[in-house]
């Protein structure tokens, strides 16, 4: 129905991860030529933990990131289905602000073929 997509620090935990289920499905049997994503992911990790250490850690902490990287992971491994996609991790930016700042990063994105002007 839509040519471009936001998702902004998706949910991709909920119901043991069902929707991360269906999109590597998904991703291994269609092709999305001419559709695009972006993916803005907001630092919800606990105090003293980073990026690398998410990805192996089990506790429940760190489902809600580790689902979002997960899906990173997974358009990383079909680059053949044509998506044109984008992520851009928010660090200091929580589930609440990131909002606002990656609905900008998105247009930008979605809309690259457009020259915007950093006022130069």
């Amino acid at each position: 129905m839509f040519n471009a997509y936001v998702a902004i620090d998706p949910s991709m935990w909920w119901d043991n991860k069902k929707l991360l289920i269906q999109a590597n499905e998904v991703m291994k049997q269609k092709t999305f030529e001419g559709k695009s994503l972006f993916l803005g992911i907001a630092d919800t990790m606990p105090a003293g933990m980073d990026t690398l250490h998410i990805q192996n850690d089990t506790s429940a902490l760190t489902t809600h990131i580790r689902s979002i990287f997960q899906l990173r992971d997974l358009l990383l491994k079909y680059p053949q289905n044509g998506l044109v996609w984008h992520y851009k991790y928010y660090k200091d930016e929580s589930h609440g602000s990131v909002p606002l700042l990656a609905e900008y990063d998105a247009m930008r994105f979605i809309f690259s073929h457009n020259k915007f002007s950093d006022g130069k």
